[in-house]
């Protein structure tokens, strides 16, 4: 997982949204594949952005370049009783961190 964050409970889950959704206003996500079985779910999908404010990491905040982000990103899901237990998400780092300079 990038970056090692760990976040807990629904107002940890918002503030990973709110993180980058701050971070690159213009942010779209398309949804590529869903696979689901009864007690999970894998989300593979695509996410361009410009970076336009401070995006937080465990080093610190990474000040706003104006570059385009362009990534693959993998979720997953566990799931019990039709809640999300647990989300893990999966994507290039490196790949991040060198588009925004």
């Amino acid at each position: 997982m990038a970056f090692g964050v760990t976040e807990k409970g629904k107002d940890g889950f918002k503030r990973w949204l709110s993180n980058w959704g701050t971070a690159m206003p213009d942010c779209k996500v398309e949804l590529k594949r869903q696979y689901a079985t009864e007690d999970g779910v894998i989300n593979e999908f695509h996410v361009t952005g410009t970076h336009k404010a401070p995006l937080q990491t465990p080093q610190g905040a990474l000040q706003p370049t104006g570059n385009k982000l362009d990534l693959d990103v993998i979720e997953a899901w566990d799931v019990k009783d039709g809640k999300i237990q647990k989300l893990r998400c999966y994507f290039d780092g490196l790949k991040m961190l060198k588009t925004f300079g």
